[in-house]
């Protein structure tokens, strides 16, 4: 039995042989004084057996009186082991302190993972739980699973379902978070369709309602375009698609003058992370900073082994004064940029630039949908 082996081995065995005389006188000896044996053969005339290290020496009486020699041949066990190193202590002493770091490091949580999370951040769960004593070398069996699941719900209200999952020195938090529903309903309250823009129609076609103004007419925005009503004066939500030319006009002046601000770091301080414990790597901390922590991954989990860096800020502003041409260049990108976002599901018939020393300008016209529900 494994146990019983453990045992043996942990208070030493002596392996011993006995000769001449009797053996079976021997062992009845040893059995009426309480001195266990175990696996003994007779072989040859010569009695092999082992008894444990703290009773070999009471061997001897028995042995003596049923006229036998006994021999030990060989030492097993703990005792024996620890007293053949002896020269070694420190060896000794640095596996018992390995074995116990073992035992008590295994008992508490070192990594900390986050899955089926999508819009809700992996750190402000973190976080929350953090609040609730769930970090970096909390002890496993502390932890009320229940009581953080439920509390977690409550100050996540995003979420549907929260499990933790304690995994030896992990701990694995996985979240559901609320689906949205895929069934949007449609509006059906009564409502008119107006100009979203000034133009003149080219095409109106209903699908709901009733037509307010003919096609080639001139309209500004906010005109109604179709009534939400029917022929019959019943009230309904109009529906339709209104095509329009229109001008849209993009104006930009070039700046020859940028004012902005250059941040840098005038200091840093670092500290590492072991374990849950933060050892500084300063004898003095700044005032204030931003602090980043870097950990140390393997295999794309986070372990408990990180550096964290500290700096002081500094902004100062920066005047940059731009020539002609570099200013009409910015005005130009700027003005690219408004127009990628103006033309936008729209049909360009013509286009008219404007330039002055003070302005530039794009006159577009357009073919556009200007229906808007109102």
């Amino acid at each position: 039995m494994p146990i019983l082996w453990l045992l043996r081995w942990a208070r030493g065995t002596v392996h011993f042989a006995v000769s001449g005389g009797f053996p079976e006188r021997f062992l009845n000896l040893c059995r009426k004084k309480g001195i266990a044996l175990w696996d003994t053969q007779l072989r040859g005339g010569v009695l092999y057996a082992r008894v444990r290290a703290s009773d070999y020496k009471t061997l001897r009486s028995p042995a003596k009186e049923s006229g036998m020699r006994i021999r030990a041949f060989r030492q097993s066990g703990l005792p024996f082991l620890l007293l053949r190193q002896r020269k070694h202590a420190g060896i000794l002493v640095g596996l018992a302190i390995f074995v116990l770091l073992i035992a008590t490091l295994s008992s508490r949580v070192w990594i900390l993972t986050v899955a089926g999370n999508d819009a809700t951040e992996s750190r402000i769960i973190l976080e929350t739980l953090a609040e609730q004593g769930v970090r970096l070398g909390a002890r496993s069996k502390t932890l009320d699973i229940d009581r953080l699941r439920e509390d977690t719900l409550l100050e996540l209200p995003q979420l549907d379902w929260i499990a933790l999952n304690r995994r030896g020195s992990r701990l694995e938090v996985l979240v559901r978070e609320h689906a949205p529903d895929p069934r949007t309903p449609e509006p059906t309250a009564p409502a008119d369709i107006v100009a979203a823009a000034e133009g003149q129609l080219l095409e109106l076609r209903v699908w709901a309602g009733t037509p307010a103004v003919p096609n080639g007419s001139a309209v500004q925005a906010g005109d109604v375009l179709i009534k939400g009503e029917t022929r019959d004066g019943a009230a309904v939500r109009a529906r339709g698609y209104v095509v329009a030319q229109t001008q849209r006009r993009l104006v930009t002046t070039p700046v020859q003058q940028l004012e902005g601000k250059r941040r840098h770091a005038l200091k840093k301080q670092y500290a590492l992370h072991i374990f849950g414990l933060r050892v500084p790597l300063y004898f003095r901390a700044l005032p204030e900073g931003t602090e980043s922590l870097q950990l140390l991954y393997v295999n794309h989990t986070a372990l408990p082994l990180g550096l964290e860096t500290r700096a002081l800020p500094s902004e100062e502003t920066e005047v940059r004064t731009l020539s002609p041409e570099q200013a009409k260049l910015l005005a130009l990108a700027d003005m690219h940029a408004q127009a990628a976002a103006l033309l936008v599901g729209k049909e360009i018939r013509g286009v008219e630039a404007t330039a002055t020393d003070d302005e530039l300008a794009l006159t577009y016209t357009l073919l556009e949908n200007i229906a808007a529900v109102q």
